[in-house]
């Protein structure tokens, strides 16, 4: 892992409700997440979670996909320990959340 970035999937095509694996950022201060959908009609809800102790999750931003898109965040200057994305309330579309983190 290079210490400057980290540069991680959260989340590969998928096409169910489904919490991905979590992420351990807390050497970084900047993240930012990106959210791929695609064959979407009425979509998911997208969410990042952000926790402290990897156990108790807490929602960090939601994104109701309703059709097909790019979503960016960035959250700067914020220490996190841990994040991970989360796909509810599943219709249909595939959909993939990537992460990089820095200094």
């Amino acid at each position: 892992m290079d210490r400057l970035n980290l540069s991680a999937t959260l989340l590969d095509e998928v096409t169910e409700n489904t919490t991905g694996d979590k992420k351990i950022v807390e050497l970084y201060t900047i993240h930012t997440f990106q959210i791929i959908s695609a064959d979407v009609s009425n979509g998911a809800t997208v969410t990042i979670q952000a926790s402290l102790d990897g156990t108790n999750w807490t929602t960090y931003e939601t994104y109701a996909i309703v059709g097909n898109a790019s979503e960016m965040l960035t959250i700067a200057k914020e220490k996190l320990k841990y994040v991970r994305a989360v796909v509810s309330d599943y219709v249909d579309g595939t959909y993939t959340v990537l992460l990089v983190s820095g200094v």
